[in-house]
């Protein structure tokens, strides 16, 4: 559920937040709110992490978030896909619950080497994602760092991601069914 994720994710992203604003006393973060039923839990883990002063929320209002941004970080899942089409460098996480992330390695059903749609889309990876144990504020807070310290990085993301804009524009039909394809083929 959002909840859930927004349980499991947010005190972590949060956390995160709050070491990019000790490390760079300007910054703004802005974060879409999905349903007004979040938005208490939401305000709670940033004031938890003595950074609300810091946070303008947007009452389901990705797209606008994602624009604001000079990076986004977010959860993977299609707004990594909604981000890259927007032509906006990102940087995903994700942890799943342990119990299903047990079942899913002990099934071997995790099989991938990237998550994120653009990356299983693109030639070259152009989301840093970080995965479970891997999603720890301080790697949240360095993938956000290394991304705001280069602009060259992020306009050439930004380029990519114009490419693979018009790319599924072009033919989507196809170039969604040959990555579900390989996807289940790896």
């Amino acid at each position: 559920s959002r909840q859930g994720e927004v349980k499991r994710l947010g005190g972590i992203l949060a956390d995160a937040a709050a070491r990019l604003a000790v490390a760079r006393p300007h910054i703004k973060f802005v974060t879409p709110v999905a349903t007004p039923a979040l938005r208490p839990l939401i305000e709670r883990q940033i004031e938890e992490a003595g950074i609300a002063d810091r946070f303008t929320l947007l009452d389901g209002n990705s797209e606008t978030a994602m624009m604001a941004a000079d990076v986004v970080l977010l959860a993977s899942g299609t707004a990594a896909l909604e981000s890259a089409l927007l032509s906006k460098p990102t940087v995903a996480i994700y942890r799943l619950a342990r119990m299903t992330h047990a079942i899913a390695i002990g099934m071997r059903l995790v099989k991938l080497t990237h998550y994120t749609l653009p990356n299983l889309l693109t030639v070259e990876p152009l989301v840093p994602e970080l995965m479970q144990q891997n999603a720890t504020p301080e790697a949240i807070a360095g993938a956000v760092t290394g991304m705001l310290d280069d602009p060259e990085r992020r306009r050439f993301i930004a380029g990519e991601f114009a490419k693979l804009r018009s790319e599924l524009a072009l033919n989507a039909d196809q170039r969604a069914a040959d990555a579900v394809l390989a996807v289940m083929a790896s």
